[in-house]
């Protein structure tokens, strides 16, 4: 099962870092809004997540909005892995996550940011899943 969880992670940093590589027209990094697509449009098996039902592969979108909206923590831990390798120094990025009436804050502070993206995702039962990161530094 961590062999399984470890290809996941490493399909979506490779993405990632694949985006962060392009050089073009004096580009800087990678764009902020195609990190958040690459993460929260993967899929992944529940069963990895912490699940305990079927296996069924699902979107991390749909996954972190189950979360957000009841208080849990599938694949909260697993979205944070991700960017923690994307930005690896000390309050690199700050992070928000709503769906429904429900918010999460990841190390959102007032510090000027380098870039600021909100992006929202359709969630399969219904709703959006609004998801705002922002870069410091």
């Amino acid at each position: 099962m961590d062999a399984v969880m470890f290809i996941a992670l490493i399909g979506i940093a490779v993405t990632i870092l694949c985006q962060a590589g392009s050089d073009e027209q004096g580009d800087v990094g990678p764009d902020v809004s195609e990190t958040l697509d690459a993460l929260f449009e993967s899929k992944i098996d529940s069963e990895l997540l912490g699940f305990e039902t079927d296996n069924r592969v699902m979107k991390i979108s749909d996954v972190v909005a189950l979360s957000v909206g009841h208080g849990r923590t599938y694949g909260l831990d697993y979205i944070r892995e991700c960017l923690d390798r994307m930005y690896p120094w000390t309050t690199a990025y700050g992070l928000s996550l709503e769906y429904g009436s429900s918010v999460l804050d990841w190390s959102m502070h007032a510090d000027e940011s380098s870039s600021r993206v909100t992006r929202t995702y359709p969630v399969e039962y219904g709703g959006e899943l609004v998801v705002t990161l922002v870069l410091y530094g």
